[in-house]
């Protein structure tokens, strides 16, 4: 059986018959290292679709509890990923010859021979043979796709030791110099998919917002410009957003508007011993997997409403204790600055992500009314011309923070300062260093951006 093995869901890379049997009772509910990762977006979320299929096949019963037929099994077998859950999966044959560019994020094999060895990967030398139907036709791929197996990222799963590539470098350049992002112990694994496919040099820009681009729009074809650079889910390429310039930065008169850093900022250092080479977890691995379900790589728990219900990442409180704010902890805790809830943490968590994105709402409105329309579709915006640089940087920034939903965690004031700048461009092409936010409409938004109660004046943050 090559279809819908039980092992190929899991190790993508054997195919075997499983001999253990079916837990029962409690057992099923234990959260193990392969549940997490079945349940997580690495896997597409699969755990949530057999279940469903599990559900459906048994009459709505829970499957945790209900007994097992063969139907049942043959059901859960059956049950596949699908874009619902994990599109950067499912929505291409990412093993065939046209897809090799992706195949290093895309494809767990593509991922292994990544990290082994960065600077001789060789696409073409990915070998899917494993997959069904792929020997027999490998420029159109296989009916099956790769989800990241546990040996995309392990080197050995007996002892779970990591691939390392070490400091890994970008496809772009700031300056004219390739960036690498430096040596962060075991989150390098994350690196490379998370770090961006590009950034605002590729474009070829002035780096001047008042750039005639008139006879420029987006779309496909000649006469048009996409503000597709970044990709998706470029957490990395945020946090070191002062090695990638990842966003659009605007410059006024007297030169670039200030993009650094405040000085307190420490989340490109969390979780480093800042040895060489680095042996720590690294921001990545500290926040998404130091949780109670490390594999699930969740920060925060959500409702089935979105709304961020728990923190889960113990490292924040290590910074986060209270003296500034809520305490970001994941059990009531008191600490030098008194009592510290979990509630509280969650809820400051919840008003951040919520003034964010309105923040991003504002933005979009403001290009709306620019002609400029935002969809869900590639390349993403449609209008009848960019206008000026200023009006294209801002789609840029808000096509990737909107394809980047933690952003306002990740490196808090640069989006921040992204998005106020974009929205201060687009509204009379002129930077005032100020806006008006709509406090009605916007009232988190409002809160993030520190506006006047009265007025609902903003300044640059």
């Amino acid at each position: 059986e090559t279809g819908a093995n039980p092992c190929f869901d899991c190790h993508g890379h054997e195919l075997k018959t499983a001999t253990r049997p079916y837990a029962t009772g409690d057992e099923r509910n234990e959260s193990t290292i392969h549940k997490q990762w079945a349940s997580s977006a690495h896997a597409a979320r699969l755990f949530k679709q057999k279940l469903a299929a599990a559900a459906d096949e048994g009459d709505g019963v829970d499957p945790s509890t209900a007994p097992r037929s063969e139907d049942t099994v043959d059901a859960v077998m059956a049950a596949a990923a699908d874009d619902s859950t994990g599109a950067g999966w499912t929505h291409y044959n990412w093993d065939r010859s046209g897809r090799q560019s992706c195949q290093e994020c895309h494809t767990a094999t593509g991922a292994a021979n990544y990290l082994d060895d960065p600077a001789a990967y060789d696409p073409a030398n990915n070998d899917f043979s494993h997959l069904e139907g792929w020997a027999a036709s490998p420029a159109d791929g296989s009916p099956q796709n790769e989800m990241l197996y546990c040996w995309g990222c392990h080197s050995d799963a007996g002892t779970g030791e990591l691939r390392n590539p070490g400091a890994i470098s970008r496809p772009y350049m700031v300056g004219a110099v390739t960036v690498t992002l430096p040596d962060v112990g075991n989150s390098n694994v994350c690196i490379n998919c998370h770090g961006a496919r590009g950034n605002m040099e590729e474009y070829g820009l002035a780096e001047d917002p008042s750039t005639d681009l008139s006879a420029l729009k987006p779309g496909f074809g000649p006469g048009t410009k996409n503000v597709t650079e970044a990709h998706y889910l470029v957490a990395a390429a945020t946090l070191y957003a002062e090695d990638t310039r990842i966003g659009y930065e605007y410059s006024d008169g007297s030169g670039l508007l200030d993009y650094t850093p405040k000085p307190y900022f420490a989340h490109d250092v969390i979780g480093l011993n800042m040895d060489s080479p680095e042996t720590g977890s690294g921001p990545c691995a500290a926040c998404h997997m130091g949780t109670e379900e490390s594999h699930l790589f969740e920060v925060v728990t959500k409702n089935d409403s979105g709304v961020i219900t728990a923190l889960n990442a113990t490292a924040c409180a290590d910074c986060h204790d209270g003296e500034h704010g809520a305490g970001l902890v994941t059990e009531d805790t008191t600490t030098a600055f008194g009592l510290q809830t979990a509630a509280a943490a969650a809820a400051f968590l919840e008003t951040e992500a919520e003034g964010y994105h309105e923040a991003l709402e504002i933005l979009n409105q403001a290009l709306i009314g620019r002609g400029l329309i935002f969809s869900k579709s590639y390349p993403y915006f449609s209008g009848a011309s960019w206008v000026n640089e200023g009006n294209f940087g801002a789609a840029h920034n808000y096509n990737y923070l909107h394809h980047e939903p933690g952003a306002y965690a990740h490196n808090r004031y640069y989006a921040k300062r992204l998005l106020f700048d974009s929205i201060d461009w687009v509204d009379n092409y002129v930077l005032d260093g100020s806006i008006t936010v709509d406090a009605t409409s916007y009232p988190e938004a409002a809160h993030w951006f520190g506006a006047d109660e009265g007025t609902g004046v903003a300044t640059r943050p």
